[in-house]
């Protein structure tokens, strides 16, 4: 393949790097061209409620693309979700996977339930 048609592939690829704030923090946020609206509604509600968005997890390519992939890893997959805990602008924990993982009316966190609604 040559070095044009490699740089051709590459500037087409749907999957882009999100380029955040302090409001999203943490690993690297890689997610498709059709997310990044969501993204922006996501970062702007953590600004509003002065939290920080701590990403663990965002889109992967598999390995062998003949395999199938999780139900629950899915939107991962194709670049339309990723995986995050609240922080607070200190940088300390207010809310993980199970904290986020519970029903939103049995969470007395105030900074996630001002999120939740943001």
């Amino acid at each position: 393949m040559s070095y044009y048609k490699l740089i051709y592939l590459a500037n087409k690829c749907p999957i882009k790097q999100y380029k955040s704030s302090k409001y999203i923090t943490g690993y690297q946020l890689l997610v498709h061209n059709d997310f990044v609206d969501r993204v922006k509604g996501v970062e702007n509600a953590a600004k509003n409620c002065k939290v920080a968005v701590y990403i663990t997890g965002s889109y992967y390519q598999l390995s062998d693309p003949t395999l199938q992939v999780l139900v629950s890893e899915a939107d991962l997959v194709i670049g339309h979700a990723f995986q995050f805990e609240l922080r607070d602008l200190n940088n300390a924990i207010v809310c993980n996977k199970l904290c986020l993982s519970k029903s939103k009316n049995k969470i007395s966190i105030s900074y996630f339930h001002l999120f939740l609604y943001a």
